[in-house]
C-alpha cells in the first residue's frame, strides 16, 4: 500500500509549524543573561549582574530609582530579569507612583524606558499601542516575533497614620 502526501497538506503543516518553530528562536531565550541584566544601565537600572537565587532560579534587579522629587513619596522605577540557569524567561520593568503630583513625569520616564528596552529586545520598532495603553491605563497583551508582552495596571490602597494613599503599579512583562 502506497502512501501520498499531497502539496496542500505539506502547505497546511509548513503554515502551522514553522511560525512556531522561528517564534522560539527569536524569542527571549536567546538573549544572553549579562545581557539583559545590563540593558537598563544607562537608565541608572544597574543590576549586580546575574545571580543564582536557589537550585536553578537566577535573576537580576536594579535597586529602585526615584522619579521626581519624593516629596511626600517618591515615585519609583525598577528592572528585574528572571531566568533558570543560563535561560533568560522574563524581563520586566515596573514604575509605582505614590506621589500623584508628579505621575505624569513618573509614566513618562516610564514610557522612555520601555520604548528603549522593547527596542532593544525585539530589534525592530515597537507598536504604539503598547504605549497607548500604558498612558491609557489598560492592561494589554502583545504577541509579535516570538515575544509575549504584557502591559498591566494594578491600583492599590496604602494606610498610614494621615490617611490613605492611592497609589498604582504599571507593569511591563516581556517573555
Amino acid at each position: 500500500m502506497a502512501f501520498r502526501i499531497s502539496g496542500r497538506v505539506i502547505l497546511m503543516m509548513m503554515m502551522c509549524f514553522l511560525p512556531v518553530v522561528f517564534a522560539e528562536a527569536a524569542g527571549i531565550k536567546t538573549i544572553p543573561p549579562s545581557e539583559a541584566c545590563a540593558m537598563l544601565d544607562g537608565f541608572g537600572l544597574s543590576t549586580r549582574g546575574w545571580q543564582t537565587y536557589y537550585d536553578d532560579e537566577c535573576g537580576c534587579s536594579s535597586r529602585a530609582r526615584a522619579l521626581g522629587s519624593g516629596n511626600p513619596f517618591k515615585n519609583t522605577l525598577s528592572y528585574f530579569v528572571d531566568g533558570k540557569g543560563q535561560t533568560v524567561y522574563q524581563m520586566r520593568l515596573i514604575v509605582n507612583v505614590l506621589n500623584p503630583d508628579e505621575s505624569e513625569m513618573a509614566v513618562a520616564g516610564f514610557k522612555k524606558t520601555a520604548r528603549f528596552l522593547l527596542i532593544k529586545i525585539m530589534r525592530s520598532s515597537v507598536p504604539e499601542s503598547i504605549f497607548n495603553a500604558i498612558s491609557n491605563g489598560t492592561n494589554m497583551i502583545y504577541n509579535a516575533g516570538g515575544f509575549y508582552i504584557q502591559i498591566a495596571h494594578k491600583k492599590w490602597t496604602m494606610n498610614m497614620d494621615r490617611g490613605p494613599i492611592r497609589g498604582y503599579e504599571i507593569r511591563l512583562a516581556v517573555q
